[in-house]
């Protein structure tokens, strides 16, 4: 795991493997400056969990998910990376009631005040999450 952080930012780029998802999800814990935003950092966690995920099921074969995060005064932004197809982010929605996936667009449309799509030499998908 290549781990780069201090108390506002985390660079982070794992493996495409499952095990990433979990990591990732505990990277995001030792956020210091996320201490005083509990509610926040369980949103972020749960956004990071579902984005890593889709990383390891769509991120192509180069093998690398990478996670930006930093801390703002007043919000928080991070950026996940893979080298999949990518998607257009205009077609979110959400999926049947019976299906047993496909929620996590959905459920980052809803819990991020922002979000997008860029394609930089890797698909990456960013959201931003205000800070009370």
């Amino acid at each position: 795991m290549d781990d780069s952080r201090d108390d506002r930012r985390l660079d982070l780029s794992l493996p495409a493997e499952t095990a990433a998802i979990v990591q990732a999800r505990r990277a995001v814990d030792r956020v210091d400056a996320l201490a005083a935003h509990p509610e926040a950092r369980f949103a972020l966690r749960m956004l990071v969990s579902e984005l890593f995920a889709n990383g390891v099921k769509h991120g192509g074969d180069r093998g690398r998910i990478t996670l930006e995060l930093e801390v703002f005064d007043n919000r928080v932004r991070v950026e996940i990376g893979d080298h999949g197809e990518g998607f257009d982010p205009r077609d979110v929605s959400m999926p049947d009631e019976d299906a047993t996936s496909g929620r996590g667009l959905a459920l980052l449309d809803s819990l991020a005040d922002r979000w997008g799509v860029t394609r930089l030499g890797e698909h990456r998908v960013w959201f931003e999450l205000a800070l009370d």
